[in-house]
């Protein structure tokens, strides 16, 4: 198969029914959609299925119009509860948690039309690895950031002064991360490096290149983190997803502890599948321990004769003797 057949050879269209024939060129195919079965369709219903869970939740505990229940008090990322409070899965569950539908929106989008086409690349099993490790990258990158601006501002110093850190690191301990934006920059980032000549429709009549696109949009995070223009948004985590996105692609063993699953034990097939693989390991050395035995017996006939064996020994050779009849 020749790279130009593979999904990421290809020129794609943002939504619209499938062309008839072949195609090819600007628009030529559409964009790959996620199948129900796909990673990114498990991670778009997490992840729709926790903000509805977080709404139900908020309305109960909170009453109407606040924003943030249950799913965000527990797993949204700050440094308070994250790290001085011992809650580091927060580092992780945060690109998993929105607390506002627009935002969902947004993240579902990206992740709807470009995930498939870095499935499709790297792999069912690796996807959940890609997402989760642009998420992680995106959150380390902010901590690391805002650890930075903590100490700066301990010593006396003014962040807000210095390019990349944060206005104030003591209001920023308590200052919530949440959403995949770090996770889908990482998938943009990836598109960008598997296929940035590809063409996508932008509403469904300008063709841009995927790396005009994908380039446009980093400039603008690197001048917000550069500028702190965009106060109350994590373009730093951005940059985080975005560099490991990058990475993941010339270094693919980041994702290979994606493909051993704890749950595999569970499934029936798999654990069908391990008891017969137990059972030939046993019979296997219980053979070699049988076969062992025989070369003594047959030793010892050599050097002193049928009469010297035993009777355990004579009904011995006379089993194996049976075995390899029938078998």
């Amino acid at each position: 198969m020749g790279w130009q057949d593979r999904p990421y050879g290809r020129s794609y269209r943002l939504g619209g029914p499938p062309p008839l024939g072949g195609g090819g060129g600007t628009g030529g195919r559409m964009f790959p959609t996620p199948g129900w079965q796909s990673t990114t369709t498990k991670l778009l219903i997490i992840n729709i299925a926790l903000l509805f869970i977080d709404a139900i939740t908020g309305r109960v505990e909170h009453g109407a119009g606040h924003a943030g229940g249950l799913i965000v008090d527990w797993f949204a990322f700050n440094f308070t509860d994250g790290i001085a409070g011992g809650q580091i899965w927060r580092l992780i569950t945060y690109q998993f948690v929105h607390a506002e539908l627009w935002h969902l929106l947004g993240n579902m989008i990206v992740l709807f039309f470009f995930g498939p086409m870095i499935e499709s690349y790297v792999g069912s099993r690796r996807m959940y690895a890609f997402y989760i490790n642009s998420g992680l990258a995106g959150s380390l990158l902010y901590l690391v950031l805002l650890v930075i601006t903590m100490a700066v501002e301990s010593s006396g110093g003014d962040p807000g002064r210095v390019p990349l850190l944060f206005s104030a690191g003591s209001a920023g301990r308590d200052t919530m991360l949440f959403g995949a934006s770090a996770a889908t920059f990482g998938i943009l980032v990836g598109c960008l490096r598997v296929a940035p000549n590809t063409n996508v429709l932008l509403f469904f009549v300008i063709p841009v290149p995927i790396k005009l696109l994908v380039g446009v949009i980093l400039l603008f995070e690197i001048f917000y983190v550069i500028s702190g223009s965009a106060p109350g948004v994590a373009n730093e985590a951005h940059l985080g997803g975005a560099l490991a996105g990058w990475l993941m692609l010339r270094h693919t063993s980041t994702m290979r502890w994606a493909e051993w699953s704890f749950w595999d034990r569970f499934r029936p097939t798999v654990a069908r599948q391990r008891w017969r693989d137990v059972e030939r390991r046993r019979r296997a050395r219980e053979q070699q321990a049988t076969d062992a035995e025989i070369d003594r017996i047959l030793a010892k006939v050599h050097e002193r004769g049928l009469n010297a064996l035993t009777d355990k020994e004579k009904k011995t050779l006379r089993r194996a003797t049976e075995d390899k009849r029938t078998g």
